[in-house]
């Protein structure tokens, strides 16, 4: 090994990031109290912040039930704010990312999709083009690409090839990061699911054998 870096950016932060930034405003984010403030939009990603277990603690603790009561009491559009009731409710929150997970995956093969969360009472239709999911995981892409030229400056050589896998490796939008970083290089890929699987037994086998 000639070169390591890493961090914490898989295909779940990409999902949440797309229902953050395109499902949420159907919810309230981004709409104003009666007093003429912003909603925090810490209620709305700790809804769906379905990878970080304090979050999740947060949102769905008994007592923050009165809490979204009054603050839809205090919306100017309750009808929106009132929605992240039925996610608490129901425990919605990990449909919703499921959702923004399938919206990613068809936007592989199309240039526009509509999302459809459905709620208890209701059916969310959200429009959402490929430039729009390209602008909500801007973040997570722009640290993978420098990740990847970490790799390079650390190890001085251009790489032969590089290979992806997970089920975001499928989408088109993260190899076309990579290459307006790697440009000429090719970018290779296997089995999306099974690769993970097995170098997790890998692992397990180190360290439990």
């Amino acid at each position: 090994m000639i070169a390591h870096t890493g961090k914490f950016i898989g295909g779940n932060d990409m999902d949440i990031a797309i229902a953050f930034r395109r499902f949420m405003a159907e919810f309230g984010k981004g709409s104003e109290r009666l007093d003429g403030k912003e909603i925090p939009v810490g209620y709305f990603l700790d809804a769906i912040a379905i990878n970080d277990v304090e979050a999740q603690r947060r949102f769905y603790v008994y007592d923050n039930l009165k809490t979204l009561k009054q603050l839809v009491g205090k919306a100017k559009e309750p009808e929106k704010v009132s929605r992240l009731i039925q996610v608490y409710q129901d425990r919605l929150g990990y449909r919703i990312v499921q959702e923004a997970e399938d919206t990613k995956i068809a936007l592989g093969q199309t240039s526009h999709s509509t999302a459809r969360v459905n709620l208890t009472t209701e059916l969310l239709e959200i429009p959402v083009s490929v430039a729009q999911m390209e602008d909500a995981i801007e973040n997570p892409l722009r640290s993978i690409k420098t990740l990847v030229q970490e790799s390079m400056i650390q190890s001085g050589v251009k790489p032969d090839a590089v290979y992806i896998t997970g089920g975001s490796a499928r989408s088109p939008i993260l190899r076309k990061a990579l290459k307006s970083v790697l440009q000429d290089t090719p970018i290779v890929s296997g089995d999306f699911d099974g690769s993970v699987t097995s170098g997790l037994a890998r692992w397990a086998d180190i360290c439990f054998k």
